[in-house]
């Protein structure tokens, strides 16, 4: 029977026998119970190895706790010997004992209560409800005898299986959900393929277009110059009108762009989710952009191109710093707020000015806050020459102290 499962990490697999344990070996003549008869069919397994084994109603004929400890125990032995086994019974208290088992793994079967009858589906790693009153319903027992039988039952274990049903009713309707989304995810995907298959169509269709141009120029040109060549007339400077014509549709037609394809520069107006702004700087993968006023940093791949904004050219300006000795012999920087790198290219050049000035001593304030910016700088000391020594200022870990 074909059923879904993922091929990766499904296995099938080999067995010297297969076993059944299905019928009732109830026999009169030879004296021999239904129990009886099955202890039978069990005892000739342990002469058994490496064989699969299917057992139905495993506690028939005798009294279902004595048979559930009994049946636990023959189970793991003739696991040991390398046959599995696959049981159905109605009672749950050999189900609650195998499930402790990490090997066990347990299958409820599904019952619609509103249409009466089995959908023939299960539900892993659960333990399922008998049904009893609800087939005996089905088949016709009077509604009063059904009631009068769950009143008899006992009102705690039938909260017991309602609790059952509905957490197996919950998981159904988890994997129904989870099946609808895979669905969707599967139409998103072909949606997506879809797309890319039309792009691929389009740019194809306009690098055709191009060509076309192209040929036409060419062609009117050379018609327009053979004309010319043989008479100055009226209709040679026409004909080399309408080559120039096609060059300039040729040449528009290249300069057309995909705007979801266009390479982002410094000064371009964009989208970032519902706020517009504009690109101040662009590194790897990442931009900062400004909107309102506020500068932020954001992957490229979550700005939408807009326009370009024609600006002057704004020059960045160059870093610097003045280094002069102080009464005490001692200088400092402060990168407080400063990004990494623009805090590397400040200490770059404010270390090497300190050794043109020749100062034995400088002091860097660089904060504590997340630690992000003290890292970057520790390891930019490690990595600079011409350093004695480095170490944080006692009583105050947002400061650093430079030996030159």
């Amino acid at each position: 029977m074909p059923f879904k499962c993922n091929e990766e990490k499904t296995e099938v697999g080999h067995f010297k026998s297969i076993e059944a344990v299905i019928d009732d070996p109830q026999s009169v003549k030879n004296d021999i119970s239904t129990f009886a008869g099955r202890m039978v069919e069990f005892a000739k397994l342990f002469n058994k190895e490496n064989a699969i084994v299917g057992v139905d109603e495993i506690e028939l004929g005798t009294d279902s706790d004595e048979a559930a400890s009994l049946f636990r125990v023959m189970l793991d032995e003739l696991k040991k010997k390398g046959i599995t086994f696959i049981v159905t019974t109605h009672h749950k208290r050999l189900a609650s004992l195998m499930s402790t088992d990490d090997d066990v793994e347990l299958i409820a079967a599904l019952y619609d209560e509103e249409k009466r009858q089995p959908t023939y589906t299960f539900l892993q790693g659960s333990i399922g409800k008998s049904y009893a009153f609800e087939t005996a319903q089905r088949y016709g027992v009077p509604e009063h005898i059904v009631l009068k039988a769950k009143e008899v039952y006992g009102e705690d274990k039938e909260n017991l299986n309602e609790l059952i049903e509905k957490s197996t009713t919950l998981e159904r309707e988890m994997r129904l959900k989870l099946e609808k989304i895979d669905e969707e995810l599967e139409a998103v995907e072909r949606k997506r393929e879809d797309l890319e298959n039309i792009e691929e169509r389009l740019n194809e269709q306009q690098r055709k277009a191009v060509a076309t141009l192209e040929n036409r120029y060419n062609a009117a040109t050379k018609r327009a110059l053979e004309a010319m060549k043989v008479k100055e007339s009226t209709e040679g400077r026409r004909l080399l009108n309408d080559a120039h014509k096609q060059k300039k549709l040729s040449a528009h037609a290249k300069k057309v762009e995909q705007p979801n394809k266009r390479v982002l520069q410094v000064g371009d107006s964009v989208k970032y989710r519902s706020k517009r702004g504009e690109v101040l700087s662009i590194r790897n993968k990442e931009a900062t952009i400004e909107i309102d006023g506020l500068k932020m940093r954001v992957p490229t791949s979550q700005l939408r191109y807009i326009e370009s904004i024609q600006k002057k050219a704004v020059k960045k300006p160059k870093t610097s710093v003045n280094v002069e000795k102080s009464g005490k012999g001692a200088i400092s920087i402060k990168l407080l707020g400063c990004y990494a790198d623009e805090a590397l290219d400040k200490l770059d050049v404010f270390l090497s000015d300190a050794l043109v000035a020749g100062f034995s001593s400088v002091e860097i304030i660089h904060g504590t806050g997340s630690g992000i910016l003290k890292k970057v700088i520790i390891d930019y000391l490690k990595s600079y020459p011409k350093l004695q020594s480095f170490h944080g200022q006692k009583g105050n870990l947002g400061i650093t102290i430079v030996n030159l």
